[in-house]
């Protein structure tokens, strides 16, 4: 039988794509913070792993960025649609 690897976390996936994008676009965190409305230090958090990054900041990152929001998951998470927590339409599915 076949060892299969575990279950890349999804929050790290997030994280690489975020340092990634901006390590390509040159630029650090603090500006990206900046651009969102984020103090430099809850940005830095997340992309450290000590708080989660939630899926509206994926989005408002994404759009920040100018990238799909889609490449930072590369079809490893699904998403599913839900009206059980009106303020979170958006769950990830694992």
């Amino acid at each position: 039988m076949a060892l299969q690897e575990p279950m890349q976390d999804p929050q790290d996936r997030v994280r690489r794509t975020i340092a990634a994008v901006l390590a390509g676009k040159g630029m650090k965190p603090k500006e990206l913070a900046l651009m969102i409305g984020m103090h430099p230090q809850h940005l830095y958090k997340r992309l450290r792993g000590e708080t989660t990054i939630s899926v509206k900041d994926i989005a408002t990152i994404a759009e920040a960025l100018d990238k799909p929001v889609e490449e930072f998951f590369r079809g490893e998470v699904k998403f599913r649609w839900s009206s059980e927590r009106p303020e979170r339409h958006l769950h990830l599915v694992t």
